[in-house]
């Protein structure tokens, strides 16, 4: 049985938001060393809580890192936290219709003709 899907908005009371912020911290950097070890890249996070203390994560040197992506001249995919859940939001849209077709063609029975 899955989890209860919470909605997305600031978290009011300052110690659940305190606590919700280690826990998904702690969570986002094991992603981060788990991406950065599955698939063999370079990974740089940089965090400010609320309190204006910086947390930071690096798969590798940390400047090392920070002078690549200041050099990078190409194209590269940005996201806001609103493009963001809109990508989110159409790929749950998609993964539901493509659920619903398959559905669809599960009810289909093909009678063989004698």
């Amino acid at each position: 049985m899955g989890r209860k899907k919470i909605q997305i908005k600031t978290i009011m009371d300052e110690r659940n938001r305190q606590v919700t912020f280690q826990k998904r911290r702690f969570g986002l950097m094991k992603k981060a060393m788990e991406l950065s070890v599955l698939c063999d890249c370079q990974i740089g996070l940089i965090i400010f809580n609320s309190n204006n203390k910086l947390v930071q994560y690096s798969s590798h040197d940390i400047d090392q890192i920070l002078l690549r992506y200041t050099e990078y001249n190409d194209s590269c995919e940005t996201y806001t936290n609103k493009e963001f859940l809109n990508t989110v939001d159409n790929k749950e849209e998609e993964e539901e219709d493509d659920a619903s077709a398959a559905d669809d063609r599960s009810k289909l029975s093909v009678t063989p003709q004698p």
